[in-house]
């Protein structure tokens, strides 16, 4: 885990963000040498094919009677197609 002080981290965010989402690396943010926060990769992302999310999307569309709808199906649905 690299260490880097809270202007480093304001000033490199791009950079930083970059080798944490393509390499997977994990900063410890300090303040005043003390460990304030951590920046690293987020764990258990599921990515799906577009086709298969748009599919999904279709079939909540073409059902008969859409009282059997859940809002989570929904807003599952629509989290997916933004991914």
């Amino acid at each position: 885990m690299k260490k880097v002080g809270s202007y480093e981290a304001k000033t490199h965010l791009p950079r930083m963000l970059h080798e944490v989402a393509e390499r997977g690396e994990n900063y410890l943010i300090t303040k005043n040498d003390r460990p304030v926060a951590r920046l690293s990769p987020v764990e258990n992302t599921v990515q799906r094919n577009p086709s298969d999310v748009i599919a999904d999307i279709q079939a909540l569309k073409t059902r008969q009677d859409c009282s059997d709808v859940t809002w989570e199906e929904v807003t599952d649905a629509i989290q997916m197609g933004r991914r």
